[in-house]
This record gives structure tokens, sequence and C-alpha cells, in this order.
């Protein structure tokens, strides 16, 4: 079946970025705090290029190896997130699903790909799901990364990290998605409050060993 394209026309969020621009500041006292003038300027700038990346010449197919334990081989990703998260299409129903890496889980957003479409056009889900609000700011600081590279949390979320940009470090695309796919696996059926012993990486695809809590085996 055809599927979405993998980037979409950058003009399709240009205004949704700009409409937003003063959504990114801090909420001091229940009143919104106006971002500095350069970063509100910089802000109207962006686009959806800014905060996707390019993988066309990569093999999308193989890009979740280490997440089809959530994902299953069916959902292929479409379009890729600067803050390490993947919106991913269904091959056989056309479905579009949301995978968050930071809190492991996977959702099913929209019916489809026009669906999908016309929620790229809402400020809401966009500033949601592209994290705008802690990936703004940082883009607007520092320089565009190199091609394949996103932001990936230093400490996961699931290891007791933050979902703060003091916590992302420049990650290599495929890297980012195969560490975290392998420790969220191992983790997901560990109790609430259960300690983590280790936690083991692979290079090539993973067995379907899990990190036990700690003292047990």
């Amino acid at each position: 079946m055809t599927t979405l394209p993998m980037i979409p026309q950058p003009s399709l969020l240009k205004i949704i970025f700009m409409a937003t621009s003063l959504a990114f500041s801090a909420v001091s006292c229940g009143k919104p705090k106006i971002p500095p003038p350069d970063l509100a300027e910089t802000l109207t700038q962006m686009d959806l290029d800014d905060f996707t990346i390019n993988f066309a010449d990569l093999d999308r197919n193989t890009i979740l190896v280490d997440w089809h334990w959530l994902t299953t081989e069916a959902n292929v990703p479409i379009l890729i997130t600067i803050a390490g998260d993947a919106f991913v299409q269904n091959t056989d129903s056309g479905a579009i699903s949301f995978l968050n890496t930071a809190d492991c889980s996977l959702a099913e957003i929209a019916p489809d790909k026009a669906s999908f479409q016309g929620m790229l056009l809402d400020k809401g889900f966009v500033g949601e799901h592209f994290r705008l609000k802690m990936m703004a700011p940082l883009l607007a600081a520092k320089p565009r990364l190199p091609q394949h590279q996103l932001y990936s949390l230093r400490k996961p979320l699931i290891l007791g990290g933050e979902l703060d940009a003091e916590n992302l470090e420049p990650s290599d695309l495929e890297v980012h998605f195969s560490i975290l796919g392998q420790i969220c696996r191992q983790v997901r059926n560990l109790p609430a409050g259960g300690k983590i012993r280790s936690v083991k990486i692979h290079e090539g695809r993973p067995d379907d060993e899990t990190v036990s809590p700690r003292g047990h085996r």
C-alpha cells in the first residue's frame, strides 16, 4: 500500500510554529512569560525541517528493529523527530502511531495519512509530540546537528533521568533507537518500584532476555 512520505513539506507547519512561538516559555506565577525578542524571532523562522530528521537514505525497515517487541515489523517510521521519537505507519492498516521513546510507549493517533496530516496543523498536537517547548530554545542556541543525528536523553527517563534539555545530548539516529529499544524491552516487566540490577546492550538483533529486579533471577 502507499505510505505517507517520510518528510512532509516544511511549509505545512510554518504557520503553526509562528502561532505557538510564545508558548515555549516557562510559566511563572501562573502567567505566561514572554520569551526574549531574539528567541521569539528565531522560533518564527523554524519549520518542520528543524524538528525532524531526514532519513530517506536509510533502510526504515531496520531502524526500529530493537523496538519490534513493541511496534512489530508491520510498523515502519515515516517521520522521526529531533527529540528522538518516531511516527510510524502500519503497512497493513495504514494507521499512524506515535512511538514515544522516552516512556517506551506506542499509541495509535490516526487511522490514515490524511487524518495525520490534519493533526500536523493542530498547534497543541505539534507542541506535545515534537516537544517544542523543550527543543526550540535548544535548537535556537545550538548549531544544526550533522546528518542522521538527533537529541537523545543522556540518562533515559525510564532509568530515572529527567525529560529536560539539560539531559539531552547528540546521538546517531540508529544508535539512539537501538539502545533505547533494548533498555525499554529489558525493563518493561519490572514491578513498580523494582530496582534495576543491570542492562545489557547487544550489537545486532538482541535476544528476549529481560532485566530482573535486584535480588531476583
